[in-house]
């Protein structure tokens, strides 16, 4: 079952996709290590509310992924959710560099490092 913070930070996501002219399709139910297919990218959600603080962990079997499939992964962090929701979305190029992701299963940001992970795409 999916929480409220996560059906809205996947409903932020499609809307973003389609005014951004691609098709995106929810597919958070088959277990595929992401949440939407939209174009080539293969995107994982990631919803916060106010104020809280965003706990995620990846599949480890995104590490194990081919390189095709590295390349079209990317990270959508929604937050804000409960006011006025903002994205921001995390590239191939960020999720597998040195010092990101590349060992780590689990993560966890504090609202004021969300923030400062590059800048808000507009919504």
């Amino acid at each position: 079952m999916v929480s409220k913070t996560e059906k809205t930070a996947i409903d932020v996501v499609m809307k973003y996709e389609r005014k951004e002219g691609r098709k995106p399709k929810d597919v958070h139910t088959q277990k595929k290590g992401w949440d939407v297919e939209s174009g080539r990218r293969l995107i994982e959600v990631k919803g916060l509310g106010v104020g809280r603080r965003f706990d995620f962990s990846l599949e480890t079997k995104l590490f194990r992924f081919n390189k095709s499939i590295k390349n079209r992964y990317y990270i959508y962090i929604v937050y804000n959710i409960g006011r006025r929701p903002k994205l921001k979305i995390l590239s191939h190029k960020n999720i597998f560099k040195k010092g990101i992701l590349t060992t780590y299963t689990k993560a966890w940001m504090e609202p004021k490092i969300v923030k400062q992970i590059g800048k808000d795409v507009k919504l």
